[in-house]
């Protein structure tokens, strides 16, 4: 039989082992915590980015819409491209006063709407969709401590849109008798006084990827500094770097606000905004990454 002074002592052992056990599963929680913690804020980093992108691509087609409409309005602008025509005013004016103030006109329209184009459809969605999922946390001191970037596919932040190319012509005016009216301005074809352009850009028509808005997000965070907790202990460099997937599209249940592709007459630029005159227009939501279209 043991001596009891023998049995002293033994009690430290069990205290110790239940103190390194209970210390490992601490840090197994902490390390754990903080994963899960991280996957989800990844993962609405994600989602929050896709949803800014859609909702950027969203506003830059309703911005170029109506735009893309005043170039379809008949003889004013390019309704009918082969007969553009604004009077010259007084008789003594050149004759192609009219078709270079038509011109100029346009050309501004054009060149406003080719910047909404490249700045929504690209550089400007890219930037607040990173900056989105940057800021999803904070750290002590106040500095974003989100995803680390995004990733995505090249081009996948085009709206889907391109020129109508063609003639334009601007015709010229000249002051004359005009049967049963009296002296008045005569329009005249570019070919003997205006402004003929060949293979010009015209209005925004739908590319052939205009319907596939679907883009999707990768955010990704790399190994967190100071984790994981007992680096050494559990002979663990680092932690794990994480990625989460997200998709989003800008629709609406109108139609497409531009026309199909190959129109002659800039007309239908002008008839298929007609049915957003009521204020509606392109809205952003969060799709399946699998899916195409339906959430």
């Amino acid at each position: 039989m043991m001596n009891r002074k023998n049995q002293k002592g033994q009690i430290i052992v069990f205290v110790l082992l239940s103190v390194i056990s209970l210390s490992m599963l601490w840090l197994m929680l902490i390390n754990i915590g903080k994963m899960v913690k991280d996957r989800i804020m990844m993962q609405n980093a994600a989602d929050c980015a896709a949803q800014t992108a859609a909702c950027i691509r969203a506003r830059g087609l309703n911005m170029i819409g109506p735009l893309n409409a005043s170039l379809g309005i008949p003889v004013f602008t390019l309704g009918l491209p082969k007969f553009v025509w604004w009077p010259t005013p007084l008789p003594y004016l050149p004759c192609d006063w009219g078709a270079k103030a038509a011109k100029q006109y346009i050309d501004g329209i054009k060149k406003i709407q080719g910047g909404i184009n490249k700045a929504y459809g690209g550089g400007l969605a890219f930037q607040y969709a990173r900056s989105v999922a940057r800021r999803q946390e904070f750290n002590s001191r106040g500095e974003p401590t989100g995803a680390d970037g995004i990733l995505t596919t090249p081009g996948s932040f085009s709206l889907g849109l391109e020129r109508n190319k063609g003639e334009i012509w601007y015709w010229g005016t000249v002051w004359g008798i005009i049967p049963g009216i009296g002296f008045g301005p005569i329009p005249v074809p570019p070919q003997f006084c205006g402004i003929l352009e060949r293979n010009a850009d015209r209005w925004y028509e739908q590319s052939e990827n205009f319907h596939k808005k679907k883009q999707i997000i990768t955010a990704y965070k790399k190994s967190s500094p100071g984790y994981p907790f007992g680096k050494n202990f559990f002979n663990i460099k680092k932690m794990p770097e994480i990625y989460t997937v997200a998709a989003s599209r800008p629709y609406n249940d109108i139609g497409p606000m531009f026309p199909e592709k190959g129109k002659r007459l800039g007309i239908y630029a002008a008839s298929e905004y007609l049915p957003f005159l009521a204020g509606k227009g392109w809205d952003a939501q969060l799709v399946p990454v699998g899916g195409l279209y339906q959430h």
